[in-house]
């Protein structure tokens, strides 16, 4: 996607009460030109799936198929 779409997607999400998703630790949206990635931190797998059912529609609504997520464990997040 492009920063525009990424914006115009986030945009959307707070207009209808969705961001900030419960659970949501941190929200990186990186890269450029068509090529931008989003990294989200969730505190749970359960807040992070209850997200990805209200961003889906959003997504197809923008003719977007973001694919499956790559979910990684994390250790350890140090914040300053």
């Amino acid at each position: 996607m492009t920063a525009e779409q990424y914006d115009e997607i986030v945009t959307r999400l707070y207009d209808e009460g969705i961001q900030p998703a419960p659970g949501l630790k941190t929200e990186i949206a990186y890269g450029s030109g068509d090529q931008m990635k989003v990294m989200v931190l969730f505190d749970s797998a359960e807040q992070f799936e209850a997200f990805g059912a209200k961003l889906g529609p959003i997504l197809e609504e923008f003719k977007m198929d973001p694919g499956g997520p790559t979910i990684f464990e994390v250790h350890n997040v140090i914040q300053s």
